[in-house]
């Protein structure tokens, strides 16, 4: 088994501005116990504006930190503190680490990279982030599923239960991975997909008004909105321009 995450943590509410003023699909899922979980993905990177030329790793220990994003949660930690998590495990051998920001200030690192810990006892470093935002346990479990980070076994899934939750009218997504996933009467209405992956995706009844699909991957197992399948001969304008002959939507 597999376990994957990468993304920022704060008190419900902390990403909320950021989030409504960007274009693009920010993912913010809501946690136990009053927190958000904000994904570190590529359409987080867009909207802080890291670029494949112009990336700067935060530290080396943190494989998907940029540090336009540390900069970003240390500002964000002046209203709450923010922590940073990642994680990856497969077969039970992998690595974890979290960082926590408070005041604009770094306040704990794991690795530490020279910041002394206010935290007792011999945490992980996720549960130590954890118990700094004053997360607390229950019934036996630790910081980490207290809060619900076990709901999900990868990022890609955090993301997917985002886009099934969200509203995602005029936003931009960049390449998400739609393959092999059920889609039945979901709203893409508005949409801005840039190199969707749609490749085995069941859109049964999807609505795809108004939705652009930029440079959109599809196969001979994409089952269509109206059942049909994905020929090369397909036209999507079908069903997202409303002005096409043959529009169709559910």
């Amino acid at each position: 088994m597999s376990y994957d995450i990468a993304g920022f943590i704060s008190r419900q509410g902390n990403f909320d501005t950021f989030k409504a003023k960007s274009r693009i699909h920010i993912a913010v899922l809501p946690l136990r116990q009053g927190f958000d979980l904000m994904l570190n993905n590529v359409n987080l990177e867009h909207a802080l504006g890291v670029t494949a030329e112009g990336r700067t790793q935060a530290s080396h220990d943190f494989w998907h930190l940029d540090k336009k994003m540390a900069d970003f949660a240390e500002r964000l930690s002046n209203d709450n503190a923010v922590a940073y998590i990642e994680a990856q495990y497969f077969g039970g051998n992998g690595s974890q680490s979290a960082i926590v920001w408070q005041d604009g200030m770094m306040i704990f690192a794991h690795p530490d990279n020279g910041v002394v810990a206010r935290v007792p006892g011999r945490l992980g470093p996720i549960n130590s982030a954890l118990r700094l935002l004053d997360a607390r346990t229950e019934a036996g479990n630790d910081e980490f599923e207290t809060v619900g980070l076990g709901a999900f076994r990868h990022n890609d899934d955090w993301l997917m239960a985002d886009i099934a939750r969200s509203n995602r009218r005029g936003e931009k997504l960049y390449r998400v991975d739609f393959s092999q996933m059920e889609w039945f009467d979901t709203d893409f209405f508005g949409a801005h997909f840039i190199e969707p992956n749609f490749c085995g995706a069941l859109l049964l009844n999807a609505n795809f008004r108004n939705a652009i699909l930029e440079r959109a991957t599809f196969d001979e197992h994409t089952t269509l909105p109206d059942g049909s399948n994905w020929t090369p001969d397909t036209d999507m304008n079908r069903f997202t321009d409303p002005d096409h002959p043959f529009f169709w939507e559910p």
